[in-house]
């Protein structure tokens, strides 16, 4: 089977993904995601993937203040309301799910009464909306299966793989043996693995593949187990290519990615 291949809109640094995505279809990638949630930029890059032909897959809920889902009092509202846009907007443009974060950094706030109040507030919107909440991994392997547990009979509830989350934080849990069952999409970057001296520094790289220490043959073995058919998403970041072009680099990852989807069966 042939796997389509895509890549985050905000991949070309400081350029507005509006234009990234025309270089995006030049290039011959399939479909794209974005970090974008608020309706106005969400329905201008639908449109515009439409026109080109690129499919728009899912939307990357906001993040950076996950935590505060958790927290006791009133601070998680902006968060908290900024994920129900994402959702609001996926409903909107046709966008089938969104991608969700449960918590951020080694020692996040403990699964509690208040957050899963929240999430579960969460998850039941997106239903209602017609969206598909699929779950990241991240640090913490044991808060993703608490809430995949939780989620276990929600059908809108599904797992978002990341292969370099897996291989520089949680390098001894196989994420796809856990959850295969219920995987939706994934996202697609290198590192150079776990740090062996600082167990706790974020090597969270974002590379193109083969730049880093990622099995990929292996990552594409486990997701040719698990029956998965969806695309190869990569979520790379043209910062540290500083010799290249934006071009030139939307070409190497084109051709990474191509090299990942022929590794499958």
């Amino acid at each position: 089977m042939r796997r389509k291949i895509g890549i985050n809109s905000e991949c070309i640094t400081n350029e507005n993904p509006i234009n990234t995505i025309d270089k995006i279809k030049k290039i011959g990638f399939d479909s794209f995601f974005s970090v974008k949630y608020k309706r106005e930029e969400v329905e201008k890059l639908k449109n515009k993937g439409d026109a080109l032909g690129l499919v728009f897959e899912f939307i990357h809920a906001p993040f950076k203040e996950i935590n505060l889902l958790w927290g006791e009092n009133n601070d998680e509202l902006p968060i908290y309301n900024a994920i129900k846009e994402s959702i609001d907007s996926a409903s909107s443009c046709d966008i089938k799910k969104i991608i969700l974060h449960v918590s951020s950094g080694w020692e996040p706030p403990a699964i509690n009464q208040y957050g899963l109040a929240r999430y579960d507030s969460i998850v039941e919107y997106a239903d209602k909306k017609g969206v598909k909440v699929a779950f990241e991994n991240l640090r913490r392997a044991d808060n993703l299966d608490y809430m995949m547990q939780r989620y276990k009979r929600a059908s809108n509830v599904a797992f978002c793989y990341d292969c370099g989350h897996e291989h520089c934080y949680t390098e001894t849990v196989s994420l796809l043996d856990l959850y295969g069952n219920r995987l939706s999409c994934v996202h697609i970057h290198d590192n150079h693995g776990r740090d062996k001296i600082d167990r706790f520094k974020n090597n969270d790289e974002h590379l193109l593949p083969f730049d880093g220490s990622v099995d990929y043959k292996k990552v594409v073995e486990n997701l040719d187990k698990v029956g998965y058919s969806g695309s190869i998403m990569l979520e790379v970041y043209s910062a540290p290519y500083t010799s290249l072009s934006a071009d030139e680099f939307l070409l190497v990852a084109k051709d990474r990615a191509i090299k990942i989807e022929k590794m499958g069966k």
